[in-house]
């Protein structure tokens, strides 16, 4: 007898369902370290499918109210005890809007912290959508960002004046009037006390159209653009030459095809960087290129001495610290100041601070937008190198350089000397700002590499 199979049962997932990259509900302390070194941040574990997406949410509200209500119901209420990041709450702020009957949501989580962000996020988001005009809310109106212009007040017609003239909306003194009465006889003297009245009042008066037209053709215009920061002068060594045992080296990951394989770093015995170039033609490393990184690690806050001073860290860390608008970081995968960072949040963003830092505005005559930044508290990367490496006859041979910084005491990675490369941050934005993510070591200048040549780094 022939067994018959049952049929297959396809479940077709609502859109938004176990997304890839889950929400994460973050302590918005201020001394609160980031949970992790993974840039996208995602969730593991049973929270992955507590995170089913506004979509299905919506599906799950709709299965439920599209029952005819009986005529007694006055109200729906929806108690949700398992809040998550809020899915339920955006599913039901969208089909509030076409109940007939009033639909409140109350929503309950056992995690203060969880509460402290939902209440931050959601609020924020509501207030953007309360501008856009995406929501509307009973008895607001929202304003325009221009004022109308039936109440603006507009400017006054220029007075007629017989003496003087208006020139670009100030007033000029003609030539003329200047050497006709400057020098008489009689009233040159009352027509000077009368100028020097008029400046002290009003400060210098405006030039006359004709020694503009000649002060503006002395001018020698603009200044040029600041050149790019200038590649210090580099202490090269041809590879033959270098020591043969090292500590470790590798061939640099993460570089364009044509140079893949040809550029290794190596970490002498004395734990100093070089950068060979193993290629018999010249290479250049643009600003920005990653020479290694640090690995897997945590962050750890130090709390500060009652005097104020700095607690006392492990040397094997990394200090998040920025100095200014011109501090470089890594920000989607591209070495960016922080001037750009910000200014690019400031569009979508109601505030665009930086983590553990007090921002004040510092401008100067070359840039108004400029800023600078006071370290509020100590948040230090630890890393947990996990460099998979192969013992060789000189050393060891370190395969990518992932985590190949953090193989010596981070304490002995001096790059100011040379002028070459830096500790970088990668930095993410968060709820709370610009946070660290994982730090780098990178080039800050463009470096030219002869063939067969390497340049020390620290």
């Amino acid at each position: 007898m022939r067994e018959k199979k049952s049929p297959k049962r396809i479940f077709r997932a609502p859109t938004g369902l176990l997304l890839p990259c889950s929400v994460k509900a973050e302590d918005l302390n201020e001394t609160a370290v980031p949970a992790t070194t993974d840039i996208s941040g995602s969730i593991q574990g049973g929270r992955r499918f507590e995170q089913i997406g506004v979509s299905a949410a919506q599906k799950l509200l709709e299965s439920v109210l599209h029952v005819d209500m009986p005529a007694k119901v006055t109200g729906v209420c929806i108690v949700d005890l398992t809040v998550g990041v809020g899915d339920t709450f955006w599913a039901w702020l969208e089909r509030q809007k076409a109940m007939k009957l009033p639909l409140l949501y109350i929503g309950a989580t056992d995690s203060p912290t969880a509460c402290e962000w939902l209440n931050h996020v959601h609020l924020d988001e509501i207030a953007q959508k309360v501008l856009n005009g995406d929501i509307s809310l009973p008895g607001l109106s929202v304003k325009p960002a221009d004022p109308p212009q039936e109440v603006l007040a507009s400017a006054p017609d220029a007075p007629q004046l017989n003496l003087r003239s208006m020139a670009g909306g100030s007033l000029t003194v003609p030539d003329a009037t200047v050497k006709l009465w400057s020098p008489h006889d009689s009233f040159g003297e009352s027509f000077q006390a009368l100028m020097k009245e008029i400046v002290d009042e009003f400060g210098e008066p405006i030039i006359a159209e004709a020694t503009a037209n000649k002060v503006k053709s002395d001018d020698p215009g603009p200044s040029p653009p600041k050149k790019l920061r200038a590649t210090p002068p580099l202490q090269l060594q041809a590879c033959d030459s270098l020591l043969a045992n090292h500590l470790a080296q590798s061939a640099v990951s993460g570089l364009k095809k044509d140079m893949q394989g040809k550029i290794v770093l190596r970490i002498a015995l004395d734990s100093t960087m070089w950068v060979l170039n193993n290629s018999s033609s010249v290479q250049t490393l643009p600003p920005g290129t990653i020479l290694a990184s640090f690995g897997a690690g945590i962050f750890k806050h130090v709390p500060r001495l009652p005097e104020g001073k700095a607690g006392p860290a492990d040397p094997q860390t990394v200090l998040f610290d920025l100095v200014g608008s011109q501090s470089h970081v890594f920000h989607n995968s591209k070495m960016m100041t922080l001037q750009e960072v910000v200014m690019s949040a400031q569009k979508t963003r109601s505030s665009a601070e930086v983590c553990y830092h007090e921002v004040t505005a510092s401008p100067t005559a070359e840039d108004a937008a400029a800023f600078s930044l006071t370290r509020k508290h100590d948040v230090y990367y630890k890393p947990n190198p996990r460099a998979t490496a192969t013992p060789e006859e000189n050393g060891n041979e370190v395969k990518g350089t992932g985590s190949m910084a953090g193989l010596i005491p981070v304490s002995k990675l001096s790059f100011e000397e040379r002028g070459l490369c830096a500790i970088l941050w990668t930095c993410k934005w968060v709820t709370k700002g610009l946070t660290p993510v994982k730090p780098h070591v990178a080039t800050v200048v463009s470096v030219e590499l002869p063939p067969n040549t390497a340049a020390k780094l620290s």
